[in-house]
């Protein structure tokens, strides 16, 4: 197997060479392009919210509105923490899937046909009961 030298001296003259450059330039011309952008922070979707555990992901089809609408491969976290079987999907696609639903339901509705209520994801509780941790 080959290995690949690093040329340290090479590295050091770039990153005097950048510094140089950011010691030398004035900043403040830039802020006075520059936008300000509020962030807000989510909670991440890769984390159980029941155990707080690692969520990993698979891809399911999504039956909505009595399986009269499939979305095929959609993502989906399932808690790998042994005993917990939490399952939630990405709120994007779950915002979507309700939005769907509604507009079927709606629909059908106003067609006169009855449907079932719609179950997205079913939350099972934990195998051994609901005792806190």
């Amino acid at each position: 197997m080959k290995t690949k030298r690093v040329d340290r001296e090479k590295i050091r003259s770039l990153i005097a060479e950048e510094a140089a450059y950011w010691d030398s330039t004035d900043t403040s011309e830039m802020m006075d392009i520059t936008q300000r952008v509020r962030l807000e922070w989510t909670a991440r979707e890769d984390r159980c919210k029941r155990c707080g555990g690692e969520m990993e992901k698979r891809q399911i089809d999504l039956h909505l509105a009595g399986e009269r609408l499939i979305l095929r491969g959609v993502l989906l976290y399932v808690c790998r923490t042994p005993g917990c079987g939490s399952t939630q999907l990405p709120l994007v696609i779950k915002e979507l899937a309700e939005r769907l639903e509604t507009l079927v339901q709606e629909t059908l509705a106003f067609q006169g046909i009855s449907s079932p209520e719609p179950v997205l994801v079913r939350e099972e509780p934990p195998p051994y009961g609901n005792q806190a941790p």
